[in-house]
């Protein structure tokens, strides 16, 4: 349900979900979901000069997605308008 109401735009032609069964598809979930099997997420370390083991500790890291053309980078901005509920 979350998915779909974030993705209410590029799922029906108006953005009014809660009248969805009078709206025309544009597009069905499992196409948008199929479209995002190529995305992965990396994690990249960056290496320092130094050797010492407090260095190797304390290398910084980042995630980034991968794979990622226009249309699935506003899936996924869309996505991560999603209210977290885990922590309630």
């Amino acid at each position: 349900w979350h998915m779909r109401k974030a993705w209410q735009e590029l799922l029906f032609a108006d953005a009014d979900l809660d009248k969805a069964s009078q709206h025309h598809p544009v597009c069905k979930l499992r196409v948008l979901l199929a479209s995002l099997s190529g995305v992965s997420r990396c994690t990249y370390r960056i290496r320092y000069a130094s050797k010492t083991k407090q260095a190797e500790e304390d290398r910084a890291t980042f995630q980034a997605l991968a794979g990622l053309d226009s249309k699935k980078q506003k899936m996924m901005d869309l996505l991560q308008q999603i209210p977290d509920h885990s922590a309630s």
